[in-house]
C-alpha cells in the first residue's frame, strides 16, 4: 500500500518525520500535539506510542482528525482510504 501522503503528489505541511509519509492511513495514530504518550525515538527519529504504533502529532498538518487508527483500529473518516488522501 502507498503512504497516506505522497510527497511528490500531495500538497501538505506535514513534518519530514511524519508516519503519513511512509505508512497508509490506518497504520498510525494521529494526535493534535505531542504528548507524554507519543515519545520520540532517537534511534530512528520517529514518535511511537508505548505499544509501538507510530504517531503523527500534528493533526492539522496531516489532514486527519485525531484518532487511534493504528493502535485501536478506529475507523478512518468518511472519504479517506488507506491507500491515499481521498478515496
Amino acid at each position: 500500500m502507498e503512504p497516506f501522503i505522497d510527497d511528490e503528489r500531495d500538497d501538505h505541511d506535514c513534518c519530514w518525520i511524519c508516519p503519513a509519509l511512509r505508512l497508509p492511513a490506518g497504520q498510525f495514530d494521529v494526535f493534535e500535539r505531542p504528548t507524554s504518550e507519543t515519545r520520540f525515538n532517537p534511534d530512528d527519529g520517529f514518535r511511537y506510542l508505548p505499544c509501538g504504533t507510530p504517531a503523527c502529532v500534528h493533526a492539522e498538518r496531516v489532514g486527519l482528525p485525531p484518532g487511534r487508527y493504528g493502535s485501536r483500529g478506529e475507523p478512518l473518516p468518511d472519504g479517506i482510504t488507506p491507500s491515499g488522501s481521498a478515496g
